[in-house]
């Protein structure tokens, strides 16, 4: 329960990190470098990776992926 609480909370700083890369305001940018501190390490592999699939179409999707891996690993974890 307590791991499902942490991933939850990592998903929703990941979403506001993604609203954060395009909503750049002097209030905001301050917790964009934060997040991004702790998210781009995660996220820099998965988008080298999709690379060859994303150069043409302008959009990274390693973000989406990276929340896939964090519901896959909170529906097979197991309940404590």
């Amino acid at each position: 329960m307590f791991l499902n609480l942490l991933l939850e909370i990592f998903n929703w700083g990941l979403l506001i990190y993604c609203i954060f890369s395009f909503v750049k305001t002097p209030q905001t940018i301050k917790i964009y470098e934060f997040l991004g501190n702790i998210y781009k390490p995660l996220l820099e592999p998965i988008s080298k990776l999709l690379y060859p699939l994303q150069k043409n179409i302008g959009l990274d999707f390693s973000p989406i992926i990276l929340l896939i891996l964090i519901d896959f690993i909170k529906d097979n974890f197991p309940k404590i």
